[in-house]
């Protein structure tokens, strides 16, 4: 089990539970009730004949955990002088643990990322980002002691020349 969160979307933290050879559980495609702790959480459909594998399987929002992405205004900008444009974002991304247990969190976000060479991207991360170079995608893996909260940064700054509209 894991938590997931994605909070340049929402705020909200799912539980997610892995099952890793699922085609040793003989498992038939069809609607299924999901119990956690002896409490139902919800209904979801399972086909097996889709599954790799691992069968990741949502358990539903858990309210105890808590994520924030706050934009730093003060570290933002829009610049447009004669070299082109500037365009700076920054984020704290903070997560509390209120549960009485220490929880394994995967948190997801993203940068900009370029295929033209005109338009450059720069970045700075906080400690615990992952980044896949290719996509752009930000992964931030960690544990969180109950009753503790962890914070963490990213900043990206995209430079292009004023013909391009590049949309942040």
């Amino acid at each position: 089990f894991h938590y997931y969160a994605v909070p340049k979307k929402s705020s909200e933290v799912h539980l997610v539970a892995n099952v890793t050879n699922p085609g040793d559980l003989a498992l038939i495609p069809g609607q299924s009730h999901i119990y956690f702790d002896g409490t139902f959480v919800g209904k979801s459909f399972l086909n097996p004949t889709i599954m790799n594998d691992t069968l990741t399987i949502s358990l539903g929002q858990d309210q105890s955990i808590l994520t924030e992405r706050i934009k730093q205004e003060d570290k933002c900008l829009n610049n447009v002088n004669l070299l082109g444009v500037t365009k700076k974002r920054a984020y704290d991304i903070t997560v509390k643990n209120n549960r009485n247990k220490a929880i394994w969190i995967e948190i997801m976000d993203q940068i900009p990322i370029s295929k033209n060479n005109k338009i450059k991207v720069s970045y700075k991360l906080g400690q615990g980002w992952v980044l896949k170079e290719e996509t752009g995608i930000l992964k931030w893996d960690l544990i969180i002691p109950p009753g503790d909260k962890v914070s963490s940064y990213l900043e990206f700054e995209v430079k292009h020349p004023k013909k391009y509209n590049v949309p942040l």
